[in-house]
């Protein structure tokens, strides 16, 4: 489920333990919004994706809200960055640096020969319109 409102419906259908995916989340928003949801109804709320990305939004969790950390797409993708939280006798920690804490080694890629080249889009450079439609079901 990628949104809020399908956890609404789960929890009116008696599940009682939330488990957002972060990365397939469309909005952060909404993952606050069901961690707030399962605060207030009293349900159980942990979150997983690879662990840096749940390193970062995990900082915004109270203690008994845990993180759950898919090992297995981890290590490989950890070796293509350059930046990244750390884990330390059980706790995450976060680089100090600005912006998003995970940083991808472009030259590291580069030199495995797994990325061919970089190129950077910008919205305002691009002569197409671009959208994301989605669509929601009560």
């Amino acid at each position: 489920m990628r949104n809020y409102y399908g956890f609404e419906i789960y929890a009116e259908k008696g599940v009682d333990h939330m488990i957002p995916i972060i990365g397939r989340m469309n909005k952060t928003d909404d993952l606050i919004k069901i961690r707030d949801y399962c605060t207030e109804k009293g349900l159980r709320f942990s979150s997983g994706g690879t662990i840096w990305n749940i390193a970062i939004f995990g900082a915004l969790y109270d203690e008994n809200e845990f993180l759950e950390n898919h090992e297995p797409m981890t290590l490989p993708i950890g070796e293509c960055l350059s930046a990244k939280p750390e884990e330390k006798n059980g706790r995450l920690h976060i680089p100090d640096i600005p912006g998003s804490p995970i940083r991808l080694d472009c030259k590291g890629v580069e030199s495995l020969v797994l990325l061919e080249s970089i190129c950077y889009i910008y919205a305002d450079k691009l002569d197409k319109q671009f959208a994301v439609r989605r669509a929601y079901y009560h």
